[in-house]
């Protein structure tokens, strides 16, 4: 992350927390289907 390209850095860390959400949220998915197919049976 250079002083000369705060905009690409900015996209950089923006790029990271997008693709940590998108993780995060699949596994509370995951783990929430699971709970409802114990649930289930």
């Amino acid at each position: 992350m250079s002083v000369e390209h705060p905009q690409i850095s900015s996209n950089f860390l923006l790029s990271i927390l997008c693709v940590v959400l998108m993780f995060w949220i699949g596994f509370k998915l995951k783990k929430r289907n699971r709970l409802n197919k114990n649930a289930q049976e």
